[in-house]
């Protein structure tokens, strides 16, 4: 289905800003010149004022690899049913890619060629199943694994996807760590049958490695890397608690750490390991809740918790001097919260930063305004990391993450490093 919503500008901005509005409608703000655009609206704007069936809100919208389209998951009104939807990123049409009939959508991200969407859906009670749209035949999503938990990523080649899925007890299904066929969903190599305490397996750019989380069969838990040419798997780290890597745009070093136990949010430390050498070294001696990679990996994005205070703040740690600077303290909204909590699975799919590493972008309360009133609705904010770093209030709104299509690749990656 396809339906005309508003004619908008052809321009390219050099980058994207998506966020959900406080009326549960996408906008898009254009960096560097300053321009929003509207790109969903209630079809109430179309239909009888008494047909609230119609209206529609939107949530969690994702850019697609090329920066065409972004994929998010809307709600009817009054029936609340929910289906994936994709907007041109000009906002003159969008189109109704599969409806999830008593489905609850949690989580989606795209393809790396952006011709299929996968999603998370909750179907029954505690039954997650991903599921997968390929946009050339819309109007309905095919089922590829069920369990809980579940966790997946793309390679960066496409084609393939590593996932971490829980028992299905409906089936008595193990839990397991698979690589499978995203195009037919069979699965090509089992990983692990004894899977740690993780979220989200996590390719090397390269697309060549994974980083796992494995338990022994004593108990103890082991960060692997597994080499998906040869089949073969080497221990990084013990791990405790919940344990997250995430590699550095280039894939020469992969950031890690563990919660001091399992149930516990905040991670003590961050170690790096160096690919080349094998190295780890000690990256982070600090309390945090999440980090996030800076797009050309110059810097590394952290959050911390005031427990006293009740607030969030981010920090930025640059990689070649070792400085750390306090940005901005906050109270995140909660779909923000939200994110935080899951932010391994978020960081590719969702970024906070902007394409080239200048701007951060979060949404809630900012608490060195008159803005810290919790009961007011929470703002987008966009906070510029070159001097003065002044957050600067977009509008109203609950969730924003940039586009993606114009980050760098590797070789710009390399390039910009050869010249400092």
């Amino acid at each position: 289905m396809s339906e005309k919503i508003r004619s908008g500008s052809s321009a390219s901005p050099s980058s994207q800003l998506a966020y959900i509005g406080l009326d549960g409608q996408i906008f898009v703000r254009h960096f560097p010149s300053g321009q929003s655009r509207q790109l969903t609206w209630s079809w109430n704007d179309h239909v009888p004022s008494n047909a609230d069936s119609q209206q529609l809100t939107y949530a969690w919208p994702t850019w697609s690899p090329d920066g065409r389209q972004l994929a998010c998951f809307a709600v009817r009104g009054e029936t609340g049913q929910a289906g994936v939807y994709t907007v041109s990123a000009d906002g003159v049409e969008s189109w109704e890619r599969a409806g999830l009939g008593d489905g609850m959508p949690i989580y989606g991200n795209w393809s790396p060629q952006a011709d299929v969407f996968t999603v998370l859906v909750q179907r029954g009670e505690g039954q997650l199943s991903l599921e997968t749209i390929v946009l050339a035949q819309p109007g309905h999503t095919t089922p590829l694994l069920s369990g809980a938990p579940l966790f997946w990523s793309w390679s960066p080649q496409g084609g393939l996807l590593a996932a971490h899925v829980g028992e299905d007890q409906k089936n008595s299904v193990p839990a397991r760590i698979v690589l499978l066929e995203a195009s037919t969903g069979q699965i090509v190599r089992e990983l692990s049958t004894r899977p740690g305490t993780f979220r989200v397996p996590a390719w090397s750019p390269s697309g060549d490695l994974l980083a796992f989380v494995e338990r022994d069969a004593h108990g103890t838990e082991t960060l692997r890397l597994f080499d998906v040419r040869s089949g073969e798997s080497a221990p990084i780290s013990v791990a405790t608690g919940m344990t997250t890597a995430l590699w550095s745009p280039d894939g020469r070093t992969l950031a890690f750490g563990s919660t001091a136990h399992q149930g516990s949010l905040l991670f003590p430390s961050l170690r790096l390991l160096d690919l080349s050498t094998g190295q780890i070294t000690p990256l982070l001696e600090t309390s945090l809740a999440g980090f996030f990679w800076s797009p050309y990996g110059a810097d590394l994005f952290y959050l911390s918790v005031d427990m006293q205070q009740n607030q969030l703040r981010w920090y930025r740690l640059d990689r070649t001097t070792g400085e750390t600077t306090e940005l901005v303290r906050f109270l995140p909204s909660r779909e923000q919260a939200l994110l935080f909590s899951f932010f391994d699975q978020y960081a590719y799919s969702h970024p906070l930063l902007a394409p080239d590493g200048n701007t951060l972008a979060f949404a809630g309360h900012l608490l060195e305004t008159a803005g810290s009133d919790p009961s007011a609705p929470p703002h987008i904010y966009a906070l510029p990391l070159t001097p003065p770093s002044t957050p600067q209030a977009i509008a109203p709104g609950t969730l924003a993450c940039w586009d993606v299509a114009s980050r760098p690749s590797s070789e710009e990656i390399d390039r910009k490093e050869r010249r400092h």
